[in-house]
């Protein structure tokens, strides 16, 4: 099971260190000019914002507008050009965590190492929503079982700059990899992003994850045994990406 958690999250981050490459938005109007930068703000059928690598920002009609692409930036010597470190903006949006949840209370033995990764839409600079999925395994010996969760995720961004503390929400239902691992999962966090270039960030979390699951009981002398729901609930650290 360990083997598999390990092969899995390397496999993830392996695919999102390949297309995690700098792109930026490109502006083709009708005219013929074409404008590389940022979308800072877009009403959809009027009008949008777009912010150049200077910091310029410049505002077009929809109207005058051809496409909007997403494209490498390069300059003549086929060096690639680095953009601003930003916030967020409106628009498609990912993220992937590693980290691990430390067990308390009486489940203080059942920590875990975790990787989830969540896609969706910007929908203002300070609030994004998406879906998610993940996969948990349990470390202590006692307990060899993973689970893979399956969630929303509600977060917002406070500050629309290149630091800001964010708040978290993910929540929905974990399948076991056997009968241990499923039930409820809800995680709430609170942390801060760091923009690190034009097109991703580094994200550092710290909160509390509800795991409901299914317990197997059994008694010493054997008088006893069945099933039972407990949360083991734990401390959950997290580090990642976004993009």
């Amino acid at each position: 099971m360990k083997k598999i958690f390990l092969l899995v999250t390397a496999l993830f981050w392996g695919i999102m260190c390949a297309f995690a490459e700098e792109y930026q938005e490109t502006l083709y109007l009708k005219n013929g000019s074409v404008i590389k930068g940022v979308v800072i703000e877009q009403i959809p059928g009027v009008s949008l914002k777009m912010q150049t690598n200077d910091g310029s920002i410049f505002a077009y009609k929809m109207e005058d507008v051809e496409k909007i692409t997403k494209e490498a930036p390069f300059v003549s010597s086929g060096r690639k050009i680095k953009g601003k470190a930003k916030a967020t903006c409106i628009g498609y949006r990912g993220f992937v965590d590693d980290g691990y949840t430390f067990g308390v209370g009486k489940w203080k033995n059942t920590g875990r190492l975790e990787m989830t990764m969540s896609h969706g839409y910007q929908v203002v600079p300070w609030f994004y929503v998406g879906l998610g999925v993940g996969i948990h395994y349990w470390t202590d010996e006692d307990m060899d079982f993973g689970n893979i969760p399956l969630f929303a995720d509600f977060r917002a961004d406070f500050l629309e700059s290149s630091v800001t503390p964010f708040l978290d929400l993910k929540i929905g239902y974990a399948f076991g990899l056997n009968d241990n691992g499923k039930g409820f999962y809800c995680n709430p966090s609170v942390g801060v992003r760091f923009a690190v270039s034009s097109s991703y960030g580094i994200n550092v979390g710290l909160g509390y994850e509800v795991q409901m699951c299914k317990i197997y009981y059994s008694s010493y002398f054997g008088d006893y045994y069945g099933w039972k729901v407990e949360n083991l609930g734990g401390i959950s650290l997290k580090v990642g990406m976004d993009f």
